[in-house]
């Protein structure tokens, strides 16, 4: 199972810098969170993901993530890498090391929560750089 669940965190790095953000209910867990640092509070469900991507999309012309590295532990994928974007209105580039930690339940993505700094990421997985 944690193969596929490092294919399916892969899929969607690679449908969100196509602009593909359709992403599948049946990929969802019904009680899914992205936890994000632009908010203190966690986006909750299929809305809540909506909501967050359209809050990227209002203040940023280019979103791009890329995953250089990829580990799986037990019920969590973790992905480390970088993360481009240009401000809509400023114009002003950022592109910076990133961590994400893809937490998995009933096989289905149960909550993302997004680092600044990778080693972070692998704190919050238990894991060691």
């Amino acid at each position: 199972m944690s193969q596929e669940n490092v294919e399916l965190v892969q899929s969607w790095f690679e449908r969100w810098n196509r602009g593909d953000r359709d992403f599948s209910t049946d990929e969802l867990h019904p009680d899914f969170q992205i936890v994000s640092r632009l908010q203190s509070e966690p986006f909750e469900g299929r809305e809540g993901l909506h909501r967050w991507m359209q809050e990227i999309d209002e203040q940023f012309r280019e979103w791009e993530l890329t995953g250089d590295e990829w580990r799986e532990t037990g019920d969590r994928v973790v992905v480390l890498g970088q993360l481009r974007l240009r401000g809509k209105e400023s114009g002003v580039a950022v592109d910076q090391p990133h961590g994400w930690v893809f937490e998995f339940k009933d096989g289905k993505v149960f909550r993302i929560r997004h680092f600044a700094r990778p080693h972070d990421a692998l704190e919050a997985a238990g894991l060691k750089e």
